[in-house]
């Protein structure tokens, strides 16, 4: 079975706005190349909003404000830039006026802006969104009384401590309301007044609150992928003031109170090792007191530009779109909160399964292809394993098996999610990592320049598991370099097929394996009965000897005290839902389902390959030709060989279907259909091998009846009408690449011959006769010819055909008398109907001789090849 997805590991994004007044616009810069980056990497036409980036966004001061822009008013940082920059002209540097016409001022304008974005003014901020998968908001505030006490503005509740439940608009004023360019906001709480002041002079930087934030709302396991703190720019250098003046006093002790750089170096040199924490802030050009130094917007996003324009900045802030991207959890909140962060762990290996049977064949291909010499041809770039087969037939346990066995034989060993294109890179980052604080900040395309070259005492293995979507380019996602060993599972057949000598194309087990895994309990030291063995035998062979199958079969038979007689009678009476039913068999894997394997890789398959798949479904699951398909379009889906009476509705349900399901853009091309069949091979649905001129489709017999079963239950008639129409095509005279491979899937239809349309009866005994399969030619014909004797819209010519073609039947058959009869009955009539020198007449007449000689009559025999001559002669 593959490796479980690593959605459980995706980490959280957090973003951090410090305050800085005015200068938030250098924040709000930044944030938008940043995620200007990351929509520009998704290839999306759909622009992700910081609120739908971020898990959690928090800020202090102007910060908090521009928080609650994005968080609750949601916009896009460019709305969020113009907004900022409006109040900071016409509000925070504003010139000449007091602290209450400031306040007056802010009052206003957070009014109008509610009105634009369509809020209404007592809307608070739990209002509607508490929600689990929101974006949530965290502004911490000061009490004017207790200027030292925090109190958190939230937009979701906590257990830890009542959340005060403030409009939105008392929010934008309180995060603002730093003196003395603002006054405080009064605000009634329970009969009481309280009076709000921004937190700027306290907590600058509300890093560490914001962390304990999101380990209160998130949990304390949850893993943290991303930390994005963005300052107003460093302060610079500055000194005591030489004079007494106590205005310069109190511009310096401001700078020492509001510098937010000291705890973004606190915070680096304690999580910069785990490569989730990236600081942002202009280095040069914004220095000065944050509330006394008045900047011009169009200078402060200069100044920022000329920062963003920085190689190393540039550097950084790739990885932090990766890192949002990639959204890897590296480390959980309750380390983060309270320790800072261990060194990132590796990722654990999956289990291994108790019941390892070894595969004698397929383990040893996989120690020549990664432990024995190299191929003297193949000296370039790392040795590569592709392991491919469908879902559940050993793939990854064959690998972990061999991962565990030679792990003293590699330096490192890594297990990388090939689901996804980000999975891959996650999982190679991650395990990066882990090897050291010196690889803690290195991006992925560094990552690989590493593995690709790694120290000379380094020798490494990577699995690349599950690496099923045909859409992932490997080529970009593997180390080059000959340093590496890499072992590549798949259910896609084809990425292994342009390596052959270097693929192993898994199949199911062998009889001898499938019967040791069900028998894996069975006490060793006592001989296992006889009967045992083939009742275990009947049932691996019933499983199709698939892994999965057995291993579950396995599960359920220790759990439920059945034996293998039992189960195997229970699978035939109700195979469906036994096969879906999910069943644990170890206590550290999770539990498994053969049906589930398979809906795993339907639901991956285009529209079009379903259908296919689904058209399959009603053939042999052995030996499909393709050339059947090619067969049926030149004939237009339609003209048949003969047509003995007029067509019915299910020939045109069929028809139309396969109509559908073949012609594409109004026309057919073999080449639609190659597209098809490769989507199946991509997930190993189909095994494709070359038969007598033209290539044939095996499935699975589990897949193949799971397939069947699951066809919508208002389609089911359909499609087998569009196979029946489709084989009967495949009876025409003229011998194809396919006719030599239809008589077993005439055969899989025998429950359904009685109920067919004569013109498809005949058409399939054709093709029985065709292929020496006489006994079903006979049943089919005779069925024929009684149901044209009965049907009075049949003339006597159609009917004396369908006799003919018995009764020649009959003759290679060897049921001489009853050919001898036919030919009789047909030869005298025919010569009535259409005269004794009418070729059928003349072909009747042959038969008959025939016939006559293989009875050993050979005068009659003589007397009437003498006639058959005369008449030939004749006409």
């Amino acid at each position: 079975m593959p490796l479980q997805s690593s959605l459980a590991n995706r980490g959280r994004g957090i973003c951090l706005l410090n305050a800085g007044g005015a200068r938030g616009i250098s924040q709000l810069t930044i944030l938008s190349q940043l995620i200007h980056r990351l929509n520009y990497d998704d290839k999306d036409d759909l622009q992700d909003k910081p609120c739908t980036i971020f898990d959690m966004i928090g800020g202090v001061g102007s910060g908090g404000f521009i928080a609650i822009l994005l968080v609750i008013l949601r916009l896009t940082v460019e709305e969020a830039l113009e907004e900022f920059t409006n109040l900071s002209v016409n509000v925070l540097d504003k010139h000449d006026i007091d602290a209450q016409a400031r306040t007056a001022a802010l009052r206003q304008y957070v009014d109008n802006l509610l009105v634009k974005y369509k809020v209404d003014q007592n809307h608070r901020l739990l209002d509607g969104d508490d929600r689990p998968n929101g974006c949530k908001l965290a502004i911490p505030v000061s009490y004017k009384r207790h200027a030292g006490s925090i109190c958190v503005l939230r937009n979701y509740a906590t257990r830890q401590e009542q959340t005060f439940n403030l409009t939105v608009a008392e929010a934008m004023m309180a995060t603002l309301a730093t003196p003395p360019l603002f006054t405080s906001i009064p605000i009634l709480k329970d009969a009481a007044t309280f009076e709000y002041i921004g937190a700027d002079w306290t907590l600058s930087n509300p890093a560490q609150e914001i962390i304990t934030e999101a380990h209160n709302a998130f949990g304390a396991e949850e893993r943290v992928a991303c930390l994005l703190s963005l300052g107003c720019g460093h302060p610079g250098v500055f000194g005591a003031p030489d004079s007494s003046s106590s205005a310069d006093w109190s511009q310096f002790l401001e700078q020492l109170v509001m510098n937010a750089e000291r705890t973004a170096q606190t915070l680096e040199s304690q999580i910069g090792r785990l490569g989730i924490y990236h600081r942002l802030s202009v280095s040069n050009g914004l220095e000065g007191a944050i509330m006394k130094t008045k900047k011009d917007p169009g200078d402060i996003m200069t100044h920022t530009k000329v920062y963003l324009d920085d190689t190393r900045v540039s550097q950084q802030m790739d990885k932090c779109t990766e890192t949002l991207r990639l959204r890897e959890g590296a480390i959980p909140l309750e380390q983060l909160r309270y320790r800072g962060g261990p060194a990132v762990l590796p990722l654990r290996l999956p289990p291994l399964t108790k019941t390892f049977v070894m595969r004698k064949r397929p383990w040893e291909f996989v120690e020549k292809v990664l432990l024995g010499p190299r191929d003297p041809k193949d000296i370039d770039g790392p040795s590569i394993l592709f392991v491919t087969g469908m879902g559940g037939c050993g793939k990854t346990q064959l690998m972990l098996r061999f991962m565990k066995e030679y792990k003293s034989r590699f330096t490192h060993q890594f297990v990388i999610d090939g689901s996804s294109e980000d999975r891959i890179r996650a999982d190679v980052v991650r395990n990066m990592r882990a090897l050291g604080t010196e690889h803690s900040q290195k991006s992925f395309d560094e990552c690989l320049l590493f593995l690709s070259h790694p120290p000379s005492n380094v020798q490494l293995l990577l699995l690349y598991d599950n690496v099923d979507d045909p859409d992932i380019d490997l080529s970009s996602l593997l180390p080059g370099g000959d340093a590496c060993v890499i072992a590549i599972t798949s259910r896609n057949s084809l990425l292994g097929d342009l390596h052959p000598k270097s693929h192993l194309n898994l199949d199911v087990m062998s009889p001898e394996e499938a019967t040791q895994l069900l028998l894996y309990e069975f006490d060793s030291s006592v001989p296992i009965p006889d009967q045992m063995k083939k009742d275990s035998l009947s049932l691996a062979e019933a499983l199709g000897y698939l892994p999965i199958a057995l291993q579950q079969a396995r599960a359920y038979m220790l759990q439920t005290k059945c034996s293998a007689k039992e189960y195997l009678r229970r699978l035939l009476k109700n195979r469906e839902n036994l096969l879906r039913k999910a069943v644990k068999h170890q206590t550290d894997m999770q539990s498994i389902s053969t049906y589930a394997a398979f809906e795993t890789s339907f639901g991956r398959l285009p529209r079009a390959s379903q259908k296919l798949l689904w058209l399959l479904s009603y053939f042999h699951w052995r030996g499909f030709p393709l050339e059947l398909v090619n067969v049926a379009a030149l004939h237009e889906f339609s003209n048949y060989r003969q047509t003995w009476l007029e067509a019915d509705d299910d020939f045109h349900v069929g028809k139309e279907l396969l109509e559908t399901t073949f012609i594409h853009d109004s026309e057919w091309d073999v080449a639609y259909l190659d597209e098809m069949v490769l989507s199946l091979q991509n997930y190993s649905l189909v095994t494709i091998v070359q038969g007598v001129d033209t290539l044939l489709l095996h499935m699975h017999p589990l897949a193949h009846d799971w397939v069947r079963t699951n066809i919508p239950e208002g389609e089911k008639h359909d499609y087998q009408c569009a196979s029946i129409v489709l084989l009967a095509l495949g009876g025409h005279d003229e011998r194809t690449a396919a006719t030599q491979y239809l008589a077993s899937h005439v055969a899989h239809m025998a429950p359904i011959w009685d109920s067919l349309h004569v013109n498809n009866a005949m058409a399939f005994g054709h093709i029985l006769y065709e292929n020496g399969v006489y006994g079903g030619a006979v049943q089919l014909q005779e069925r024929v010819a009684e149901e044209l004797k009965r049907c009075p819209d049949t003339d006597n010519i159609e009917a004396l055909n369908s006799l003919w073609n018995l009764g020649r039947t009959y003759l290679a058959s060897g049921q001489l008398n009853e050919a001898q009869r036919l030919f009789e009955e047909v030869t005298e009539r025919r010569k009535e109907l259409l005269g004794e020198r009418h070729l059928d007449t003349i072909k009747a007449s042959q038969s008959l001789a025939n016939t006559y000689r293989d009875l050993g009559r050979l005068k009659e025999t003589r007397l009437l090849e003498e006639e058959v001559l005369r008449m030939r002669k004749d006409i």
